[in-house]
């Protein structure tokens, strides 16, 4: 009983039971939730939302937001595909100009917010639409129907095909989903073992006291906004890939999307507290559900309301979560003088 309600006390464990409740639901709507080819149709389409998470989950522990990386990641795309589109060599070389451009881009976001400490809202509210307008005012951006031959190996690389045996429908596991899993053992990785990792958790719970024992909040802010764009950018190329083509407008309106992943994971809208288990639950919960819901012909807006739904419930529950630790940590410290108290 005690493990049942640890497990349950745990940030991440809202998310992990209406995931539960989903796949139920949608198995028992359509019995054929848990057939092969519709996981790997799952799996595929966590790749984009997932890897932007990755970004979007460390800008939030910092402390920071940041809603203009999908016009970040298609104005950075739009360059990449526009200079490699002769390019015929590795695969490596635009993925790495893209994360320059991409961390260059949200270099520069992280420089405004952490040097004039200006909101991160209003800032990137902005940049977003500077970002907009350079793509398409000054760079006149177009769609790109052939992709550059550099990415022809990794864009038609199959990691397994899947066939619904009933129904005879095949799906793929496209091979940029590695790209995926990558992303987010790196991003584990930096967040759980590494002293960045452990900074950026101080500078996002309390920047006054972690400047105070030396780190550099500044550097921190910044570089999260820069790991943010550089992840997007990969996200960006992913989804080119995984479509066979890149349209300029393909991922406005995507950080609802990402923001509403990361949030229901578990990571405080304050800083200094988020996982990157419980964005996977975030992106596994609202990608499952738009994807879902548009196999059974929900329309848009619909689509929207739920999510809107299951996002209020999941801040309240957070927000109760938060009191109750409040009350539990102050109740301790009350003991605590009380006894100080007696012994005087």
């Amino acid at each position: 009983m005690n493990k049942i309600k640890k497990l349950l006390s745990l940030p991440e464990s809202f998310c992990l039971l209406i995931t539960i409740v989903l796949f139920i639901v949608i198995q028992l709507r359509s019995g054929q939730f848990f057939t092969s080819n519709n996981i790997t149709d799952l799996l595929a389409s966590y790749t984009v939302p997932g890897i932007m998470a990755m970004g979007s989950l460390i800008v939030f522990i910092s402390g920071g937001l940041d809603i203009s990386f999908p016009a970040l990641c298609s104005l950075g795309g739009f360059i990449t595909l526009t200079v490699f589109k002769d390019f015929t060599g590795s695969v490596i070389i635009p993925f790495l100009f893209c994360s320059l451009v991409c961390g260059l881009l949200g270099m520069f976001n992280g420089v405004i917010i952490a040097k004039f400490r200006f909101a991160p809202l209003i800032v990137t509210l902005a940049t977003e639409a500077l970002f907009w307008g350079i793509l398409h005012g000054i760079l006149r951006a177009r769609e790109i129907s052939v992709l550059p031959a550099c990415f022809e190996k990794l864009q038609d690389s199959v990691i397994w095909v899947a066939t619904n045996p009933e129904t005879g429908i095949s799906s793929q596991l496209p091979g940029v989903f590695l790209i995926f899993v990558g992303v987010v053992i790196l991003s584990s990785l930096l967040l759980r073992k590494t002293v960045y990792g452990r900074k950026l958790f101080a500078v996002g719970g309390n920047p006054s006291a972690a400047e105070n024992v030396g780190i550099n909040v500044f550097w921190i802010r910044v570089s999260a906004y820069i790991i943010s764009g550089i992840t997007a950018g990969i996200a960006c190329l992913c989804r080119s890939m995984i479509i066979g083509n890149y349209h300029p407008n393909a991922l406005y309106g995507y950080e609802y999307n990402v923001i509403s992943m990361v949030v229901l994971g578990g990571c405080s809208l304050s800083g200094g507290r988020g996982s990157v288990i419980g964005t996977i639950f975030g992106v596994i919960l609202i990608q499952t559900m738009n994807l879902s819901l548009t196999l059974m012909n929900v329309p848009t807006y619909w689509q929207k309301f739920c999510t809107g739904v299951i996002m209020i419930i999941g801040i309240s529950y957070s927000a109760y979560r938060t009191m109750k630790s409040s009350q539990t940590l102050s109740g301790v410290m009350n003991k605590t003088d009380d006894k100080v108290k007696e012994v005087k």
